[in-house]
């Protein structure tokens, strides 16, 4: 763990956002780590003339269902099969921009909310949707 100062926090972010380097960052409540984060990465993408989303995700405001409903669908055999919806809060698989979201409030999430954020960070996916390749957590 390194420690840093909220003025090379900024640094920080740039590193992660060119490597795709998933970063954790932990800190106080209230010195802005989110509105840093997304500052930063408004900034970095009007730099790089690319499209981006930020997707800050907080899990203590979460539950269980916003993590994709399922459904019942056919598969090419015609067999029933069951898939889960994409949540609101990640793009298209197919989204070429570049995509950035952050896990806010962890400790807080359930069981539940911090079991699919941990699929997502070591997979790069949530149940049978693959994240974006441009994508950084």
């Amino acid at each position: 763990m390194i420690e840093l100062k909220m003025d090379q926090y900024d640094k920080l972010i740039r590193v992660a956002l060119e490597t795709k380097i998933n970063t954790f960052i932990w800190g106080p409540s209230g010195i802005g780590k989110s509105q840093q984060m997304e500052a930063t990465v408004k900034q970095y993408a009007a730099e790089k003339g690319i499209d981006y989303i930020f997707s800050d995700v907080r899990l203590s405001d979460r539950q269980p269902d916003d993590w994709g409903i399922p459904q019942i669908v056919k598969d090419s055999n015609g067999d029933d099969i069951t898939i889960h919806t994409r949540p609101n809060f990640l793009p298209p698989s197919d989204y070429k921009g570049l995509f950035v979201i952050m896990f806010d409030e962890y400790p807080l999430g359930g069981r539940t909310e911090r079991a699919a954020v941990m699929q997502v960070v070591t997979e790069r996916r949530l149940r049978n949707f693959r994240l974006p390749e441009n994508t950084v957590i």
